[in-house]
């Protein structure tokens, strides 16, 4: 969601104090992630740099689309 997005719902709806605190945590827990990201980025690159920008980047890239799509084509079990 983007700014003006967020902005618009922000002022349609009433937020109490539950709706606000997991607001702050889910954009705490965003903003962790996203900086766990780019520290594991840079250390990869220092230690691993040939093999991790030509491949490494690629793999990490891919497999959460290739681990969702495989969750998603789970049939449930019939017995």
């Amino acid at each position: 969601m983007h700014v003006v997005g967020l902005s618009y719902t922000l002022r349609q709806e009433e937020w109490g104090l539950k709706e606000l605190l997991t607001f702050v945590l889910a954009m705490t827990f965003v903003l962790a992630i996203g900086f766990h990201f780019m520290v594991n980025d840079i250390g990869f690159i220092e230690h691993y740099r040939h093999v991790y920008i030509k491949r490494g980047r690629w793999l990490l890239g891919f497999t959460p689309m290739f681990i969702s799509a495989g969750l998603g084509n789970r049939q449930p079990d019939q017995t």
